[in-house]
């Protein structure tokens, strides 16, 4: 019998150990992930700040040029945009 609850134990604290260590993988694959979430979502933030900063910069007809539909035919779209 005291064999038996030792046995019981060791397995126990085996299956303790590998737990803990499971939950701190899991722990810190959800803080990496976190991590990097995060730092994209201020790297996006930060072009959209240079964008803004940017397009303000950019006289209108340049502007009126990037959003035409015939962008990918430049000679086009610059036709458009002097008319």
């Amino acid at each position: 019998m005291v064999g038996q609850y030792l046995e019981a134990s060791k397995e126990l604290e085996e299956k303790s150990q590998k737990f803990d260590s499971l939950k701190l993988r899991y722990t810190e694959k959800v803080s990496q992930l976190e991590f990097a979430c995060s730092d994209k979502d201020v790297h996006i933030k930060l072009l959209e700040e240079g964008f803004a900063a940017h397009k303000e910069g950019i006289p209108s007809f340049v502007r009126v040029v990037l959003n035409s539909p015939d962008f990918g035919n430049v000679n086009t779209a610059l036709q458009t945009a002097a008319i």
